[in-house]
């Protein structure tokens, strides 16, 4: 496959496209709405508010609209944009999505935030309509630039209890099948936390662990996210 030489609007244009048209060879009537998990990377800081706008163009697009009869009501899907030193074939966007077969206007969300040692955890929790999958989102927010973590353990607790606060608020009998962990600092304790999380009920998984040194603070405070994706 070629790569189109393009500025970054069209780039990313071409790239959601792309995995529109892929959601739709699945699945025939899978449109971005259905999307319940989507990851972004790109090479320049200064890509990420037309990154945002191009995704959010093409979710309200006529033809989601037309496929959901779009209610006013439904909530886009978080696109977590991560900026990364290179990509393949030196493009300027990727696109990572997850996408449930239900009706993403009777999803249910939830936002969680509670006090840490490092400073707080906030968790971001979508159920899919007929509840056979949910994406979750845990992120170490630290007071300061760095997380400076003294005790790991204390932490590691405080993150698994988030996780098993927000796996019994589903209320589904579902279990991890994938997990991303994106990090700002290296050398980083987040490896240690992921490692003593309650990750290993079948299937045991490996999560995918991605050191991201620079953040954009005007997007996202500097912080550490772990991601997972919950199937039946």
């Amino acid at each position: 496959m070629c790569l189109v030489k393009a500025g970054t609007s069209v780039q990313a244009q071409l790239s959601f496209s792309h995995v529109k048209k892929v959601l739709e060879a699945v699945i025939h009537n899978l449109t971005l709405a259905h999307v319940v998990q989507a990851h972004c990377y790109t090479t320049r800081h200064q890509d990420i508010g037309t990154i945002r706008a191009v995704w959010e163009s093409m979710l309200r697009g006529p033809e989601e609209k037309k496929e959901l009869l779009w209610e006013s009501e439904i909530k886009l899907v978080p696109l977590l944009i991560a900026v990364v030193p290179a990509l393949p074939k030196d493009a300027a966007v990727e696109l990572h999505v997850t996408a449930s077969n239900d009706d993403p206007s009777r999803r249910t969300s939830w936002d969680i935030t509670t006090k840490a040692a490092c400073g707080s955890i906030e968790c971001h929790i979508v159920l899919s309509a007929d509840r056979s999958s949910a994406s979750l989102s845990l992120s170490l927010v630290p007071c300061g630039d760095v997380l400076g973590i003294t005790d790991v353990k204390r932490i590691t607790e405080e993150v698994s209890t988030m996780f098993m606060k927000a796996t019994k608020m589903i209320e589904a009998e579902l279990v991890p099948q994938c997990a991303r962990v994106f990090y700002k600092c290296s050398p980083s304790p987040v490896q240690q936390i992921v490692q003593g999380m309650p990750l290993k009920t079948p299937p045991p998984i490996s999560p995918i662990i991605i050191h991201i040194p620079h953040f954009i603070p005007s997007v996202c405070n500097p912080r550490h996210r772990i991601c997972l994706m919950l199937c039946q």
